[in-house]
Formats: C-alpha cells, sequence, structure tokens
C-alpha cells in the first residue's frame, strides 16, 4: 500500500490538534523525538488504557482534570478516562478427586 507507512518501536505521546482537527501526533522513534503529520486522517488504537491516556495528554477529556495538570482543553468529553479498569485473568486448575 502507497498511502501506509508503518514504523516500529514508536511511542506515541500526543495528538496534534489544529482547529479542533487532529493533524498529526508526536512521537519517539527509538528515543528520539518526531512529528508524523496526517494528509487525511489519523486512526488511534492504542488499548484501553494508551487511548485514553493520549486523548487526555492532547487536551481531550473532562476539563477541570486537564485544567488541574495544565493542559490546554481542545475538546471537552466528560467521562474520558474514567472507570478504566485492566482486565486481569487468573486461571486456577484444581484436581478435585
Amino acid at each position: 500500500m502507497d498511502n501506509l507507512i508503518v514504523v516500529t518501536h514508536a511511542h506515541v505521546m500526543q495528538i496534534d490538534i489544529d482547529e479542533g482537527k487532529a493533524v498529526g501526533v508526536q512521537a519517539e522513534v527509538k528515543g528520539k523525538p518526531v512529528t508524523f503529520r496526517a494528509a487525511k486522517e489519523i486512526v488511534l488504537s492504542a488499548g484501553a488504557i494508551n487511548t485514553p491516556m493520549l486523548l487526555e495528554r492532547s487536551g481531550i477529556g473532562q476539563p477541570s482534570r486537564l485544567e488541574a495538570l495544565g493542559i490546554p482543553v481542545h475538546k471537552a468529553l466528560p467521562g474520558e478516562g474514567e472507570n478504566l479498569q485492566d482486565h486481569w485473568n487468573a486461571y486456577l486448575k484444581q484436581l478435585v478427586t
């Protein structure tokens, strides 16, 4: 595909937002800061924990929380980052005789 670039060893730090639209992402690639710009769209898929974290770092979330952290609010989204739960599984095997 000529419209897809896969970058390994990258850790996205923040979404760049301009006039209410996601226009790029700031990342660290192998420990070096890199900014990627999008021509059309950004698909965010960072899992149940990292997606809300990225949104909040980028100014999307509960305004009172963002303001308390000194993050400019780009989009008020009450409830973002609330009630997060890891889905730990414990498997027990027992032999009953």
